[in-house]
């Protein structure tokens, strides 16, 4: 289908449209595959990246899904390679991935790419950016078309033109101009008007029975020295041939209207000089050429400029920067729970709230240019004129209140909600696109983790943090060879009793310049350089090992939690790596914990889910951690049979100081009692908060009134001695 789609730019039937889905998860190619298939497209899939350059060319899909992360080769360099093929260098390549940060977006940009999804992702969003990057494909090849068929055309007219001055050198045929579709003047020296054709007349705005022979036509007189003639405000060499030339004319009405003109002296058996110029009015052209400006640079939806158009405009103020020595600030904005937004009201309101957002960012006193969106809710700016960061952050909380006021639609619907911004300000010469984004995206994090709406500057407390990110991206495989990252245990507490009643393994990483960092200082860092999962398996290998020594040694250390990720779970072998190292140790099923935060379970796939009932089959137990923090919570103690219930942290530490928040807590632990879960409140640090959890039954405890994360050894000495003949045999 695709050699006629260019060839004769007729929008294709969506059953037509052929689309190729790279993913080397077998579970994720299926789902492609049934949702694909379900709307009327046709499906290829390939789990193997080279196969899929090779796929690519013989099957000549529309647009290509792609996954990121493939084990022979990335997304990025497939993307490349499909990009250096000329016969598929077109296709639209979309990426699908687990890893959304903006290094990673920026690289899946400058490798090819027109858009990213991140998993887990949703059906409804994913054809609709398919449809959207279907009708834009579509829409380019038209346009390009009509831009060939032009060109050909001229190139036409050329053809015919150049045969007929080698007549009017030798004023063999003074009349073979006049049916030329192009416009064809011949001036003398000194600009008076020898021929014109009437193709020339219509153009400049004449009748066929005006009459310019022996009229002036340039504007002003004639430099005689320098060999130039002015025509209509465009100097005509009368010494030197022009070959092509774009501008802007006008005609006797004074509209302006853009040409492409070429220009020639001619010399006659009589010596005499006059200059030909052949030019032809490209209005057509230009249109077409400002639409595809439109597409290639500008969001459809919004009419922003787009993420490519953006990095573009970032360059040239960061070469600016080099010149003049000028700071500028970066902003990247984005719409706090704005999945929930399209969850509740549907994806017709998500949009027209980010028109409304657009619009309002349009009334601002940036420069339209210099605010995009760059996909999603993500928008973008950037700010010049500033006297200093007061100022800056003046017209920051300015934008952010401007943003944040109520949105009315028509529908009758009005939405409050809140817009997180993250600020760096570029004062730096030695900064990349890349480092800058980087550290607005820290900021951002920042913002959001501090609280929803919230704006933040980037600084040193973040710049550590980028340290961290760089030093993980080049070390990682090193940090876990020379136990640079270990495991420590938080020790968990009954209510009741105040006895030890198991242990959460916790991922520590002894830094060489900092000493211990806690897992909150590096977890977000690794997560967005895609070790988050490596490190997950990491804890869980080392937990196994140090059991295994606690079994030897015959002592009673209870069970022991693990937390294991979206990135794990996604897996289609993700039972089996988790079974892999508590079999090789012989490690007894109930002795494991499997802690999940509610957001990992998000949009989970039917096979995952199986994987994760088969673990809990086998005897693993599983928690649910940090249980009302996001919006799915009860929900998901419906679709999967949870044992042990975690409050966070967040809630017992505004304990006793915020009625709702103690109701909330009560009603928690009520809920998981009428559940028959288990509750374990998370950051326990004052008498208070443990006598108010006991007095509400709350079950067990974690947090530093009772300890700190310990080594397995210090650990242990809360551990009593088990039955000298207790064995475990279990069955895999």
């Amino acid at each position: 289908m695709n050699d006629n789609f260019i060839l004769q730019p007729v929008k294709p039937h969506l059953g037509q449209v052929k689309v190729l889905a790279v993913d080397d998860e077998k579970t994720i190619l299926l789902f492609l595959e049934t949702i694909l298939h379900s709307a009327g497209y046709q499906v290829i899939c390939c789990s193997d990246s080279l196969k899929c350059l090779e796929l690519a060319q013989q099957e000549r899909p529309d647009l290509i899904l792609l996954d990121v992360m493939m084990p022979d080769m990335d997304g990025f360099e497939v993307c490349k390679r499909l990009k250096e093929l000329p016969t598929i260098s077109k296709i639209p390549v979309i990426f699908i991935t687990i890893k959304g940060e903006a290094q990673d977006k920026i690289a899946g940009f400058k490798s090819g790419g027109v858009d990213y999804i991140t998993k887990p992702f949703e059906a409804e969003v994913l054809l609709a950016r398919l449809q959207k990057h279907m009708d834009m494909y579509w829409l380019r090849c038209a346009l390009e078309q009509a831009i060939k068929l032009q060109t050909e055309k001229l190139n036409n007219i050329k053809q015919t033109l150049y045969e007929a001055n080698n007549f009017l050198i030798e004023d063999k045929a003074p009349g073979v101009l006049s049916n030329l579709e192009e416009g064809s003047i011949r001036l003398n020296l000194t600009g008076i008007c020898l021929q014109i054709n009437a193709t020339a007349l219509r153009l400049l705005g004449y009748s066929q029975d005006d009459n310019l022979l022996g009229n002036h036509l340039n504007l002003d007189p004639p430099d005689l020295e320098h060999g130039t003639l002015d025509l209509l405000g465009n100097r005509i060499s009368t010494q030197e041939e022009i070959l092509l030339l774009d501008t802007v004319w006008h005609d006797r009405n004074g509209r302006d209207f853009p040409v492409e003109f070429r220009s020639k002296p001619l010399l006659n058996k009589r010596g005499e000089t006059s200059v030909l110029i052949n030019f032809s009015d490209i209005s057509q052209r230009k249109r077409i050429e400002s639409r595809l400006h439109a597409l290639a640079y500008k969001d459809s939806m919004t009419g922003l400029s787009n993420r490519t158009l953006f990095m573009m405009l970032l360059q040239r103020e960061l070469a600016q920067l080099h010149a003049s020595n000028q700071a500028f600030a970066l902003l990247l904005l984005d719409v706090d729970y704005f999945k929930q937004v399209n969850d509740g009201y549907g994806h017709m309101i998500g949009d027209e709230l980010l028109i409304m957002m657009a619009k309002r960012l349009l009334t601002t006193a940036v420069p339209n240019d210099k605010i995009a969106r760059l996909g999603g809710d993500e928008f973008s700016l950037i700010i010049n004129g500033f006297k200093d960061k007061e100022e800056l952050l003046t017209l920051v909380a300015q934008l952010a209140k401007t943003l944040n006021e109520t949105y009315y639609f028509e529908s009758g619907i009005h939405l409050n909600v809140t817009i997180s911004i993250g600020i760096s300000i570029c004062d730096d010469r030695t900064l990349s696109v890349e480092d800058l984004l980087g550290r607005t995206d820290l900021a951002l994090y920042k913002a959001k983790e501090d609280r929803v709406g919230h704006y933040y500057l980037y600084d040193t407390t973040l710049s550590q943090i980028q340290g961290l990110e760089l030093e993980l991206k080049q070390k990682f495989p090193a940090l876990l060879a020379n136990n640079s990252l270990f495991v420590e245990y938080q020790p968990q507490f009954s209510t009741l009793t105040q006895t030890y009643n198991g242990a959460e393994a916790l991922i520590r990483w002894n830094h060489q310049g900092r000493g211990k960092l806690q897992a909150e200082v590096f977890f977000e860092s690794a997560k967005k350089k895609g070790f988050i999962r490596e490190m997950s398996y990491f804890v869980l290998h080392k937990v196994c090992e140090q059991i295994s020594q606690w079994l030897k040694q015959e002592v009673d250390f209870k069970a022991i939690s693990v937390n294991i990720c979206a990135e794990q779970i996604m897996q289609e072998d993700f039972a089996q790596k988790i079974l892999a190292p508590i079999k090789k140790h012989q490690i007894p099923f109930d002795k494991i914990i499997l802690e999940v935060t509610e957001n990992s379970l998000v949009n989970i796939s039917p096979h995952s889910l199986q994987a994760l009932e088969h673990l809990h089959q086998l005897g693993i137990r599983f928690a649910i951690d940090d249980f009302g923090v996001g919006f799915s919570s009860i929900k998901l103690l419906k679709s999967f049979h949870f044992d042990i219930l975690k409050i966070d942290k967040l809630f017992i530490a505004e304990i006793l100081h915020d009625a709702k928040n103690d109701q909330i807590v009560k009603s928690l632990i009520s809920l998981a009692a009428n559940l028959k879960l288990q509750v374990v409140a998370e950051g326990v640090e004052t008498q208070e908060q443990l006598l108010f959890l006991r007095d509400h039954h709350c079950d067990c405890v974690q947090g530093f009134y009772f300890s700190p994360s310990l080594s397995g050894v210090k650990l242990a000495r809360y551990f009593t001695s088990t039955p000298q003949n207790k064995t475990y045999d279990n069955e895999y």
